[in-house]
């Protein structure tokens, strides 16, 4: 006969894969009884966060503890999406005020306190939904497509920039949501940005790019090369013939640990080879393009005379 005990530790360590949670089908399913389980919510040992998902011990939950806590609640075949989606596969800034879940179908529970369910008879859980830092969530492309269908199109082509830092992006999933999903609202211009991005595409891959593009030429600087091969990497905007590369920064495009290392590799690479590096972000481009133009405009006068003189 199974001890109390026992049926306590294994519903902790259960909780302990799920950033503090479980839900009551699972706690049935190792044994516990439903007085039991009243029994621990009139203690305090369990907390209910939503109906049938309780926090155990305590409800002090992490973000992405309180993102599965929304999953769970929206049943087993949710997944996080949208917004909330992009947050967690780190491809977008901030979080939205509610927190996106989407399921298959039209029926089913009604949305949780906090929650904003969608409801998508061809979301495909095979195919559009995956689990990631252990939260069931909709696929990276899946993902760029729900915020194409309401976000501007400025966001979506940060998301598209940051899933392409990240090396996160299925070109062919990408095909096979726009051929599944040809008149749904966002599908053109989501195939229109997924084409900046392709691989030998030769287009902008942000907003960057061409915001620095169009601040050279207003302030007369020569035509940069956008995207080019230098050094073995592809770079962001460049004066090949001078040796001058300029390179995205800041938060929207490098923010994680492992972007911001490759952001240092890629800068150490480009100098052994003779390039000037310059590193702008978004902001420096549109509330500083002054100092941009500045130090620009130094490199590619300093490189030029250096090279006329040898």
């Amino acid at each position: 006969m199974r001890s109390r005990n026992d049926n306590d530790r294994e519903v902790a360590a259960l909780a302990t894969r799920q950033y503090g949670l479980v839900t009551r089908d699972q706690i049935l399913a190792l044994g516990m009884t439903p007085a039991a389980i009243g029994r621990r919510l009139d203690r305090g040992r369990l907390i209910a966060v939503h109906p049938a998902v309780y926090a155990v011990g305590h409800a002090a939950l992490p973000p992405r503890g309180v993102w599965l806590a929304a999953v769970l609640a929206c049943g087993p075949q949710a997944a996080l999406s949208h917004g909330s989606a992009a947050a967690l596969w780190e491809i977008s800034r901030g979080l939205p005020r509610l927190i996106h879940v989407t399921v298959p179908g039209t029926g089913g529970r009604d949305a949780p306190r906090g929650v904003r369910l969608h409801r998508y008879r061809s979301l495909d859980p095979a195919a559009d939904v995956t689990v990631h830092e252990g939260i069931p969530v909709t696929t990276v492309e899946r993902t760029l497509l729900d915020l194409a269908t309401y976000r501007p199109m400025r966001v979506v082509r940060r998301a598209f920039a940051q899933a392409d830092v990240l090396q996160i992006l299925d070109f062919a999933q990408v095909d096979r949501l726009v051929a599944a999903h040809p008149r749904r609202r966002g599908t053109r211009a989501y195939a229109g940005v997924a084409a900046e991005h392709r691989p030998g595409g030769g287009l902008s891959r942000s907003d960057f790019e061409d915001l620095l593009v169009e601040l050279c030429e207003r302030h007369g600087l020569p035509s940069p090369a956008v995207n080019a091969d230098l050094a073995g990497l592809e770079v962001d905007v460049s004066w090949p013939e001078a040796g001058v590369v300029a390179e995205a920064d800041g938060y929207a495009f490098h923010r994680t640990r492992a972007a911001f290392e490759r952001d240092r590799e890629r800068d150490a690479i480009l100098t052994a080879a003779g390039y000037v590096v310059h590193r702008f972000t978004e902001r420096q481009i549109k509330d500083a393009p002054r100092t941009v133009i500045a130090a620009l405009r130094r490199s590619l006068s300093d490189r030029t005379r250096i090279a006329s003189s040898i």
